[in-house]
Formats: structure tokens, sequence, C-alpha cells
């Protein structure tokens, strides 16, 4: 029997399957489409995540590069203030009085 009666009219057999492939093909694209979208939104989360954490790393070691810059421009300031003996003598290489205290 070849044939399926219905209320709208008579149904063959290979409508049925075509029905059949087209429910199967039509789930397996929707199946397909979410898996892409989940895959695409975790590997565009995971390209963030990096770029961000790149950025951290660049800013971060400017920002010791530019800490030790003005540690030295500092430096360099306080020993051209100094006199030429107080800065030649080796009681004072590494400090400085000011208002009669060491200062480092």
């Amino acid at each position: 029997m070849d044939s399926v009666d219905g209320v709208a009219g008579t149904t063959t057999g290979s409508d049925v399957a075509a029905l059949m492939l087209q429910i199967v093909t039509s789930t397996l694209a929707q199946s397909l489409l979410l898996a892409y979208v989940v895959l695409m939104s975790v590997l565009l989360l995971n390209t963030l995540i990096a770029s961000m954490n790149d950025t951290y790393s660049s800013i971060t070691s400017q920002a010791e590069t530019r800490w030790r810059l003005e540690q030295a421009r500092i430096i360099r300031s306080l020993e051209y203030e100094l006199d030429w003996e107080v800065r030649k003598d080796e009681n004072h290489m590494y400090w400085t009085a000011i208002n009669g205290k060491a200062c480092v």
C-alpha cells in the first residue's frame, strides 16, 4: 500500500519520505547553525580576552619603563643641585642632607 488517505487528500509514500527528509534537514541545519553561533561566540570572547591581556601587559611594561625613567630624572636633578664637593664625598654617596636630615 503506497498511499495514505488523509483529510486533505491522498498522500503517497514518496511524499511522506520527502516530508521526513525535509524535517531532518531542517533540524540538522538548525543544529549546525546553533553550534556555529555558540562556537563563534566562544572564539570571539577568547580573542577579546587575549587582546585585553596583551594590552594590559604592554601598559604594565611601559609603566615600569616610565617609572624607572622618572626615578632617574629625579636622581639626576638631585645630584645636580648638590655642590661638587658634597657629590664627591663618599659619606653622601647614597643620600643627601636636607634641613639637617638625611634623605634617600
